[in-house]
C-alpha cells in the first residue's frame, strides 16, 4: 500500500516504509514453502522435516477412501467433514489446516519454537505420523477452534 501511494502521489509523499509488505504479488509462490522449509530445517532438524513429510503421505494415504477422510477429519479436528472427492475441498484443508500452520510458526516464531514444534512432531511414542501432525497443529493457537475444510 506504501509503495502505491509513493507512487500515487509523488508529491505529497518523500518517503515510504513497509515493514514485511510484498513489493511484487504473485498466485503461485513456491519460493516461499521453500524458505519456510529450510527454516525448519536450519532451526529444527532433518528429522524434523521427515516427520513431516511422513505425516502427509499418511494424511493423502488416508484421503483415499472414505473412513480414511472421516478420520483424517476427526484427527485434525476439522469444521466440517472433509469431502475428498472435491478437489477445491481437499486443497483448502491442506492450505489452512497444514500449510498456513507452518508459515505461522516460521513467520513468527519466537527463539526455540520452530525447536519445540519439532520435538513434538518427532515424539516418536505416537506411531501414526498423521496423528502426531495432527496433534501438533491441533494444539497451535492459529488452528483452534477447528481447521476450514470446506471451499
Amino acid at each position: 500500500m506504501v509503495t502505491w501511494m509513493r507512487l500515487a502521489y509523488p508529491h505529497l509523499v518523500d518517503a515510504a516504509f513497509s515493514d514485511s509488505g510484498p513489493l511484487y504479488a504473485q498466485e503461485d509462490f513456491p519460493e516461499y514453502l521453500e524458505v519456510i522449509t529450510e527454516a525448519i530445517r536450519s532451526q529444527g532438524s532433518e528429522e524434523c522435516l521427515t516427520s513431516i513429510q511422513q505425516g502427509m503421505e499418511r494424511v493423502v494415504e488416508l484421503l483415499g477412501t472414505t473412513n480414511g477422510a472421516n478420520q483424517v477429519s476427526q484427527m485434525f479436528r476439522t469444521c466440517s467433514p472433509i469431502d475428498a472427492s472435491n478437489a477445491l475441498d481437499v486443497a483448502t484443508f491442506f492450505w489452512y489446516g497444514v500449510t498456513e500452520t507452518f508459515a505461522y510458526l516460521v513467520q513468527y516464531a519466537r527463539p526455540g519454537q520452530i525447536a519445540q514444534a519439532c520435538a513434538a512432531l518427532n515424539n516418536n511414542t505416537v506411531s501414526d505420523p498423521a496423528q502426531r501432525l495432527a496433534d501438533w497443529i491441533t494444539s497451535r493457537p492459529t488452528t483452534q477452534p477447528c481447521v476450514k475444510s470446506k471451499y
